[in-house]
């Protein structure tokens, strides 16, 4: 009975720890507009839609993305790439490095007849959607 009540002990042991721990690691981004932190978003905020007015763009303007994982990668090359409201890549920014600032300069990204585009890292995550308002 002794050894009965040890296996049963030992097997709910098992049972409950040997799962391992779970994972919270998140994905996170902080978009600027010139020097100043419009939005802080994570990997569960990709839908999000940010908005400027196009009165405000200004020559000189940029917004700025810095991306980081859960695991540091100084030697990382990341890029963020654009597209604009027809579907197709208007710009590409390039960085080495984790949280290494990825920037977009607007007036070089500009398209008047687009009211929105699509911000993605490394071409395939969608990041945000930003929409020019008149």
């Amino acid at each position: 009975m002794k050894h009965l009540i040890l296996a049963l002990c030992l097997m709910l042991s098992v049972m409950a720890f040997g799962r391992g721990p779970k994972h919270d690691t998140i994905d996170v981004y902080w978009v600027y507009y010139n020097d100043s932190v419009i939005a802080k978003l994570n990997q569960n905020m990709s839908g999000t839609v940010l908005h400027i007015k196009a009165a405000q763009i200004k020559k000189g303007n940029k917004i700025t993305v810095r991306y980081t994982t859960d695991t540091h990668c100084p030697d990382c090359e990341e890029t963020l790439v654009v597209k604009g409201s027809n579907g197709k890549n208007v710009f590409y920014a390039d960085a080495t490095g984790s949280w290494a600032p990825m920037v977009v300069k607007l007036e070089e990204m500009f398209v008047p007849s687009f009211k929105s585009y699509q911000f993605y890292y490394n071409e395939k995550t969608l990041l945000f959607t930003l929409v020019i308002d008149n």
